[in-house]
């Protein structure tokens, strides 16, 4: 149930305030909003002994209790267990414990903030007053003790005062800004103070070392143009450079800032101790960019080095020999301006951009470079681009076509246009009546000669079918044959 109280509610016994909102209720002794103590619980009333009070998502704002006399300016309590959870006091004030008094109990505070509450004298925010006190995963901040100590927790005659895992910062008080122990009996160790120095001058007779420290660091740490890096900042570490994040770890989030060249990057929130942006290069020349992370009063600086890198610019095709036309299309390592030609000459600024992709349909001498958005320009490249689309043919034949009374023993001889490669087996001489004869042939560059034995009289055809003679560009020689007779 949600309760907003604006003025005295008084229940006797046990309490339990859940999702309440308590604001600007005023008392005229002690518990500006509640005063627990002996003979019962009251909003703005008298109290009860060894009983619990459990506030749970609940918000203090400006209560307050005499500022005389009063102690208390949220919260009184005596005698009993008393537990905070995941609630909020904002601008309480009292005379004496500016949000919440504890007497003669067992307190449990938990993930809660204590923000610009005010004491005239002790606990600008908590004073815990001849208990035990656990105070875990809370915040302390602009907390103030103006004529007293223990700007955000104030201890007296405390039997036993752990505090972990906090954050405080901007507390203030004449002794103690921060937090006071009138009898040593405080354990204050592994808290953030927002900053990495010893902040033992705030501290009175509390153990406070080891503290939490704030470490950034950047991965990777050198990039090239138009590269990424991740700048990390975390509260995982303590003073002694120990990790310490693990189950018992509470801290709650803490605002965190990244700035390049005194503007802000982004700002962000570190959560379970961690907190992490993005950056996205563009074009540079060579350097150190410094990225200053700002958690609490702490700047961490991380560096990045900066490689102006020369573009890499290649083309799909590379220069050879084809039989078709090709189409180029080029690539970049990087945003960049590609210069180029085709007729063999150097490339200069005043050459043909490249834009889309083009084609190249006869032998050409391709060159290109290209120079980046930081004026890098790359090397000079070249691409031979060989075009040849024509099929080898037969130039001339021994025998000739339809000669008579060819040798028995003649070779027969095949001139091709250029040099090619055959298929052996799919050229073959025929007898008139179909008969494939048995032959050896021998190729040398364009010349092709077939060996047989004594053939008989009679007409023979030799067969070349369509591709079985290639060129070196893979052109196809189309389908020939020619006919001699023997005897």
């Amino acid at each position: 149930m949600d309760i907003m109280v604006l003025e005295g509610i008084s229940n006797w016994g046990n309490l339990t305030l859940l999702n309440c909102t308590l604001v600007n209720n005023t008392a005229s002794a002690n518990g500006g909003a509640v005063d627990s103590r002996s003979g019962g619980f009251s909003i703005g009333g008298s109290g009860a002994s060894n009983v619990q009070l459990n506030v749970i998502n609940s918000t203090f704002i400006t209560n307050t209790a005499n500022q005389i006399k009063g102690e208390g300016g949220a919260i009184n309590f005596e005698s009993g267990t008393f537990n905070i959870n995941n609630s909020t006091f904002i601008s309480n004030s009292a005379s004496d414990s500016g949000a919440v008094l504890g007497s003669s109990a067992t307190l449990n505070f938990v993930n809660s903030k204590f923000i610009n509450n005010t004491a005239v004298t002790d606990g600008g925010a908590i004073r815990v007053l001849s208990s035990t006190a656990n105070i875990n995963g809370c915040t302390f901040n602009g907390n103030t003790a103006s004529n007293g100590v223990g700007g955000a927790v104030c201890g007296n005659l405390a039997t036993n005062i752990t505090l972990h895992y906090n954050w405080l910062q901007r507390d203030s008080a004449d002794s103690g800004a921060e937090i006071y122990s009138d009898n040593g009996n405080m354990n204050a160790t592994l808290n953030w103070w927002g900053s990495n120095n010893d902040r033992g001058a705030w501290i009175f007779n509390a153990l406070y070392d080891p503290w939490i420290i704030v470490k950034a660091n950047a991965t990777p740490n050198s990039v090239i143009n138009y590269g990424t890096s991740t700048i990390n900042t975390n509260l995982w570490y303590d003073s002694n450079d120990k990790y310490i994040y693990g189950p018992d770890y509470n801290l709650p989030d803490v605002p965190a800032q990244f700035y390049r060249n005194m503007l802000i990057l982004t700002e962000s929130t570190i959560h379970n101790g961690s907190a992490s942006t993005t950056l996205n290069f563009g074009a540079f020349i060579s350097g150190v960019a410094k990225i200053v992370d700002v958690v609490g009063e702490e700047q961490t600086t991380v560096s990045i080095l900066l490689k102006d890198t020369i573009p890499t610019v290649t083309v799909n095709k590379k220069g050879g020999l084809y039989n078709t036309s090709q189409i180029i299309n080029f690539n970049l390592s990087e945003p960049a301006t590609i210069y180029y030609t085709t007729d063999g000459s150097t490339p200069t600024f005043n050459s043909p951009k490249y834009y889309a992709p083009f084609k190249i349909s006869s032998s050409t001498i391709l060159k290109f470079f290209a120079i980046d958005l930081s004026g890098n320009p790359s090397a000079i490249f070249t691409e031979k681009f060989v075009i040849d689309t024509k099929a080898p043919t037969i130039v001339k034949v021994d025998p000739l076509n339809n000669a008579k009374k060819v040798s028995k023993t003649k070779p027969i001889a095949l001139t091709f246009s250029e040099a090619v490669n055959i298929i052996s087996s799919q050229i073959v001489l025929k007898n008139s009546s179909g008969k494939v004869i048995n032959t050896t042939k021998i190729l040398n560059g364009k010349l092709l000669t077939i060996n047989h034995s004594a053939l008989a009289n009679g007409s023979y055809t030799l067969v070349i079918p369509r591709g079985c003679a290639t060129d070196t560009a893979g052109n196809k020689i189309q389908a020939y044959s020619f006919k001699f007779t023997v005897g």
